[in-house]
């Protein structure tokens, strides 16, 4: 028995081009459901709910001007998508630096060029026991927190968590 017979039927049952349609159709229906399934399915247990939290974070040593293009009032996003959050307030700090004098003592002044911007976002967000989630990321305290803007995607580490209701 030949695998393609003259008619190009697969085992003299089925053509070639059908098959390979077919699971080409089959391989689409897999991605869909792949990715419409992929990290966002939640586990409820009944216990999850909405409160507003107050989040303090601190950014990592940037240039001032990367810090400019925060503003209060901006709205949080994730995904190409906003959430139910706002900056509400924003503080641009010297970053610290520590160097030795000609004694070898050692000094801690202000970074000439690098500053930190100290911001506090309220944010509604998803509690599950003691588990707090903005969007897809955990908040824990000390923990890194990608805080995307409409203008700005900065690196930031959360330094206070306070649940307001």
């Amino acid at each position: 028995m030949k695998l393609l017979d003259k008619q190009g039927k697969l085992f003299g049952k089925i053509h070639l081009v059908d098959t390979i349609f077919i699971i080409l159709i089959f391989i689409l229906v897999i991605s869909v459901i792949k990715r419409s399934s992929s990290g966002n399915v939640k586990v409820f247990n009944g216990n999850s709910h909405k409160a507003k939290v107050e989040l303090t974070v601190e950014t990592y040593a940037y240039r001032e001007e990367y810090l400019q293009s925060l503003n209060v009032g901006d709205e949080i996003a994730e995904d190409k998508k906003y959430l139910d959050g706002k900056i509400t307030d924003i503080n641009i700090i010297d970053d610290q630096i520590a160097l030795t004098d000609n004694n070898g003592d050692v000094i801690i002044g202000a970074h000439p060029f690098k500053k930190k911007g100290r911001i506090i976002i309220e944010v509604q967000a998803d509690m599950n026991g003691n588990s707090i989630k903005m969007g897809k990321q955990e908040l824990v305290v000390g923990s890194n927190l990608f805080l995307t803007t409409e203008k700005s995607d900065l690196s930031t580490k959360i330094m206070n968590i306070e649940v307001i209701e």
